[in-house]
């Protein structure tokens, strides 16, 4: 049964979830229509961890490649794209 609660809850500020079809549900099934409208809340931005002191959140937006960031799982992993990913 794939992510039946991350796929119907959701916080009341957010916008609507965006349908995916149980055989697109796992990250390696292609699905190029998918298109999810972007969305941060606000109290993230807050309490982004490059920005505030004690702050508990990873950064909004990939950081540049001279900069070095860890989270509270330790060294982030950067892809080509310059995407961060959490340490495996």
């Amino acid at each position: 049964m794939p992510h039946q609660v991350s796929r119907s809850e959701k916080p009341h500020e957010y916008p609507e979830r965006a349908s995916v079809p149980d055989e697109y549900v796992a990250w390696n099934t292609p699905f190029p229509e998918y298109s999810p409208q972007y969305y941060v809340s606000e109290i993230v931005l807050k309490n982004d961890s490059t920005r505030v002191k004690g702050g508990w959140a990873d950064p909004e937006f990939p950081l540049p490649p001279s900069q070095s960031f860890t989270s509270f799982e330790g060294m982030m992993q950067k892809k080509l794209c310059g995407c961060l990913f959490p340490p495996l």
